[in-house]
């Protein structure tokens, strides 16, 4: 019982009950604290730590949380900060937004009858069910959903009107509300950010080699898979 393991006792106390110990509570507390090493060292020697998945997560936390203290990172050069900030400026940058409906059809044909019936001031009950509303969509994810060659088409259409559309899903009618622009954030706006960003990455890297590491020191043996 180390003075300060002892030390580190009377603090907790004080922490938790905004008053300092008297000497019979601290000689409890130790009691307590010598009890249960007594109870987990001769648990361990039974092996009780042995296929306790919680008692495994909770000393590969403890390595990792070690790991990850170690690791000292100092400020990036400029052209450090530069380059991370070029492959990562999508964490500052704001993407364009677009904001559309968006309705099915079976065909192109039923996608121009909607149309018709739109234009002379009915709006088809099928509509009305499968229309949907995007709003403030990153026009990236609509590429990806919906494919390039729809969303350059989108953006063509003039604002508040249906139009019939294709996408690589097939055939709709759509209506463009509004088409937000992206906005570019330079470097020296978010610079302070920046950095304390890149260190929080870098920490993770050299933590993760460390890791690589100690993994290297063993080897992994796979069963076949049943």
């Amino acid at each position: 019982m180390t003075a300060d393991l002892q030390r580190q006792i009377r603090e907790q106390w004080d922490e938790d009950r905004e008053r300092h110990p008297t000497p019979e509570q601290v000689q409890q507390m130790v009691d307590l604290w010598v009890a249960s090493e007594v109870l987990y060292r001769e648990g361990k020697t039974m092996g009780l730590d042995r296929g306790d998945e919680m008692i495994r997560t909770r000393v590969a936390h403890k390595l990792q949380i070690m790991i990850f203290g170690d690791v000292r990172v100092s400020s990036p050069t400029e052209s450090q900060i530069r380059e991370w900030y070029a492959q990562n400026r999508w964490r500052y940058d704001t993407p364009e937004k677009v904001s559309f409906y968006l309705a099915p059809a079976a065909s192109e044909a039923e996608a121009n009858r909607f149309l018709t019936e739109m234009e002379a001031g009915k709006e088809p009950e099928e509509l009305q069910q499968s229309a949907r509303a995007f709003i403030g969509r990153p026009s990236q994810s609509i590429a990806v959903s919906l494919g390039q060659p729809f969303l350059d088409r989108l953006l063509a259409l003039p604002h508040g009107q249906w139009h019939a559309i294709q996408s690589k899903e097939g055939w709709h009618v759509a209506r463009l509300d509004e088409v937000v622009p992206a906005v570019i954030v330079p470097i020296e706006s978010v610079l302070s950010q920046a950095i304390e960003q890149w260190k929080t990455d870098e920490t993770r890297r050299q933590a993760l080699e460390a890791l690589a590491r100690l993994r290297s020191k063993y080897t992994i043996r796979y069963e076949p898979a049943a």
